[in-house]
């Protein structure tokens, strides 16, 4: 059937319609099921066709096709994200537009365990509605159009005009197979009826639609969205969101180093008190590393000793009250070791991500926000990202991953659900405090310990937190990441260079924090990889070591064990070294000699002599250096007075120099 009869009950005066109760998470180790798989699928108009979606419009009395007038739009307090689908129906009673889905077609109508959605009616209107075309016996023969309506629900209480609402159309809820109130029945009783009925493609367009039109003057000159429609089939769920397209999105970041603000460090010994917890000490701190981190220089670490019921948080507010179905991102990365020789398991399980949430949202009349579910994102239960590794840094992608339900209304502790699966069937909830007694609050943690073998006598590390937010920007809707980056506060070494004549020792200088360790590295072969030597500054910050030099010496000052990860260290400083030119001069019979020895010994230097002749110094005569000395014999008057000097040109390791002045007098 293309098209609904057009007795379609939408216009009954007065339909109560009411908020649906939450629906169980399906099991995702069920055989039926498989491992949970839900994802928020965001439709807009250039990827509808991707998502299996297609607008559709027709008139009702004749079937000839219509230009669908359907728009998205932002709008206030959409009920996912920041947009909504808009049906805009005209004067004509016989116009009707609809939204096609191919997601369910071909799936036993008996897997349907849930489905939801989200409008929102002008004053005097009603709701749009749904349909699923249905093969009743699997022959193609026999095929029915079923309508979910608003108004033949009335359990679910009364449309509020300009207001959004959410409605169950699952299988304990009405559905008519004419249009009108005498085709109701439940949609459970005509599964039952119906044992083998399938949704079926009709050749026009999906087996689910959402509809508005061709239900008289109550959808005439209307506005009507529709928003956040939720199908659960066969234990998976699908979430669509409807959305403009979007806008560019935003990104910032904060360095976060010490616990104040948003983050706040905790700790908790669930063994203590002879088993009845207590506070313990909080073994965090800033550090820079381990080895390279994925941002920065640095990252947050936890320690976990020997008691393995000692537990450590790393919390932060930057959530708390905002609704679970707003996160667009979320993601973490960590770093572990175990100690060698200790006990625990040799491969340490990372920090893992907790989340504090109220299913069902503040409290209608106090507005309290109270916690009653627990979801834990572990790596180790997302080896899909990879397998955990110790030694180095790996990034975690929550927001596309497992969470393990600690706790929640659902009774399904223990299973591994998607965020979106959650978000699709609590669509109230939001992000408790959860603060606690022994200190530390904020619904994001970043938690280690409680973990056996597998988290003990390790030291964790966490860095590069990931949320993003959907937001609007520039006029459409976006999503709005902030990236905290964990640093610890550390002043960067300084060094000085100098210059001393001829080889020998130099003392270098610079500086640090009071009582850091620094490492002397030397430039060779373009790296610094060659350690010197180490120095401790002392309380005003200054350190000193003694370097042996023949040649012009690059160097750096690094802190302690950053070399090659975090490269904490001073800009390039040098010590430099001149030749040391020592000149001696003798005569005999008319000739003059000269002898010049070189300070550091090099040979094949060029060698310049010169004498003080009319007031200024002249070069005449030239030589090279051999094994460190430059010999040179001249014809002088005898019984002249000469000034000689030398000068020895620089090389690539060692800067030019003049000798002392010399005196004789030719004999």
């Amino acid at each position: 059937m293309r098209f609904p009869s057009k007795a379609v009950s939408v216009l009954a005066a007065g339909a109560a319609v009411c908020a649906p109760l939450a629906v169980a998470l399906a099991s995702p180790a069920s055989a039926t099921s498989g491992p949970d798989s839900t994802t928020l699928s965001v439709v807009s108009p250039s990827n509808a066709s991707a998502q299996n979606w297609a607008p559709m419009a027709y008139n009702c009395d004749n079937g000839a096709d219509l230009t669908p007038f359907q728009s998205f739009e932002l709008t206030p307090k959409a009920p996912l994200g920041q947009g909504a689908l808009f049906f805009n129906i005209g004067a004509s009673i016989n116009q009707t537009e609809l939204y096609r889905n191919t997601s369910l077609d071909g799936t036993n109508l008996s897997a349907l365990s849930a489905l939801k959605y989200s409008t929102m009616t002008p004053a005097g209107k009603q709701p749009a509605y749904l349909r699923l075309t249905v093969d009743r016996d699997g022959t193609q023969a026999n095929i029915d159009s079923l309508y979910f309506e608003p108004a033949l629900n009335p359990t679910q209480g009364a449309v509020v005009a300009g207001e959004w609402q959410t409605w169950s159309a699952g299988p304990g809820s009405n559905w008519t197979t004419d249009g009108g109130p005498s085709g109701v029945t439940a949609l459970a009783d005509y599964i039952t009826a119906n044992p083998d009925a399938k949704i079926y493609n009709n050749g026009y367009g999906g087996g689910l639609s959402l509809i508005a039109g061709c239900g008289g003057d109550t959808q005439t000159n209307a506005k009507l969205g529709i928003d956040r429609v939720v199908a659960t089939s066969a234990g998976q769920t699908s979430l669509w969101d409807f959305e403009p397209e979007a806008g560019s999105p935003t990104n910032s970041s904060v360095v976060v180093k010490d616990a104040n603000g948003s983050w706040n460090a905790s700790a908790y010994n669930y063994g203590g008190n002879s088993g009845a917890g207590s506070a313990t000490y909080i073994a965090q701190k800033f550090v820079l590393g381990p080895k390279t981190p994925v941002l920065g220089k640095g990252s947050r670490q936890m320690t976990v000793w020997d008691n393995s019921d000692a537990t450590q948080f790393w919390r932060t507010t930057a959530v708390d009250g905002k609704k679970v179905d707003t996160i667009r991102g979320l993601g973490y990365s960590t770093f572990e070791e175990h100690m060698a020789g200790k006990a625990g398991s040799a491969l340490q399980q990372p920090a893992y991500l907790r989340l504090s949430i109220d299913s069902d949202g503040p409290d209608a009349t106090t507005g309290d926000i109270v916690k009653d579910t627990t979801l834990n994102f572990e790596p180790a239960n997302n080896s899909d990202q990879g397998a955990v590794q110790n030694g180095t840094w790996q990034s975690w992608d929550a927001y596309n991953g497992l969470f393990r339900v600690v706790e929640g209304p659902d009774d399904n502790a223990g299973q591994l659900v998607t965020l979106a699966s959650f978000m699709a069937h609590h669509p109230d909830a939001v992000f408790a405090t959860n603060a606690k007694d022994f200190g530390g609050s904020g619904a994001l943690s970043l938690v280690v310990g409680s973990g056996g073998d597998n988290q003990r006598n390790g030291t964790f590390a966490v860095d590069k937190v990931n949320v993003g937010l959907s937001t609007v920007n520039a006029g459409k809707p976006s999503v709005s990441t902030t990236t905290y980056d964990f640093e610890p506060t550390y002043t960067v070494p300084t060094a000085n260079s100098l210059t001393r004549v001829g080889a020998g020792n130099v003392l270098l200088t610079g500086t640090a924090a009071p009582g850091n360790s620094v490492e002397i590295r030397l430039l060779k072969n373009g790296t610094f990889a060659t350690l010197a030597g180490t120095a401790t500054t002392d309380s005003y910050g200054k350190w000193s070591y003694t370097l042996p030099v023949s040649q012009i010496t690059s160097y750096r000052a690094y802190l302690a064990d950053t070399y090659g990860t975090t490269d904490i260290a001073s800009a390039t400083a040098t010590a430099s070294v001149r030749f040391l030119p020592t000149l001696t001069l003798s005569t005999a019979k008319g000739f003059t000699y000269g002898k010049l020895l070189l300070n550091p010994s090099a040979s094949n230097v060029p060698v310049r002599y010169e004498t003080y002749v009319n007031h200024k110094w002249v070069s005449f005569a030239r030589t090279v250096s051999k094994n460190g000395v430059a010999a040179l014999s001249w014809d002088t008057a005898k019984g002249r007075t000469y000034l000689v000097r030398a000068y020895v040109s620089s090389t690539p390791t060692v800067l030019g120099n003049y000798s002392a002045v010399q005196t004789i007098k030719s004999s």
